[in-house]
């Protein structure tokens, strides 16, 4: 049903061929504020259980193969939004088709500032710029997670105070 709800509000600015019950071939040119269009990307629905995931139809062609910054995952599947693509109907598939529009726009916008890299590159030539190779963050054997040191006579504030 979600694929066949998809096809029946296509807008304008996107185009849907069905490969087969689960699966469909999308492209999409979305329009900007100011009127002019975005490139062509290329992407694949595919409907698996009550779920539609999209992707680009080859992952990391025009788009990085994962990053969370641009809610792209790990596997190569794009995050639209919270549950974005679970139990699409016939009444919740404009608001997809407008979540789609908005990732595509955010997608443009941070290709042409710099933001994400086109294609990462893995593993990491060098660290990210936030964490200084010389000063690793303290861990507290206990836990095994970050903090920050305090020595053991160091009172610890209470809610009341």
């Amino acid at each position: 049903m979600s694929l066949a709800a998809l096809a029946a509000c296509c807008p304008t600015w996107a185009d849907v061929r069905p490969i087969d019950a689960r699966e469909a071939l999308v492209d999409i040119v979305a329009v900007r504020s100011s009127k002019t269009f975005t490139r062509l990307f290329e992407l694949r629905l595919l409907h698996l259980g009550d779920d539609v995931s999209l992707s680009e139809r080859e992952i990391g062609n025009a788009l990085p193969s994962c990053c969370p910054e641009r809610h792209i995952n790990p596997d190569g599947s794009f995050c639209t939004g919270l549950r974005a693509g679970k139990g699409i109907t016939d009444e919740t598939a404009p608001a997809w088709w407008d979540k789609l529009h908005a990732f595509a726009l955010c997608q443009e916008t941070a290709a042409e500032t710099g933001f994400g890299q086109a294609k990462p590159n893995f593993p990491m030539e060098k660290p990210p710029k936030w964490r200084s190779p010389r000063r690793p963050l303290p861990i507290n054997s206990d836990c095994a997670t970050p903090t920050a040191k305090r020595s053991r006579s160091t009172p610890v504030a209470s809610p009341q105070d």
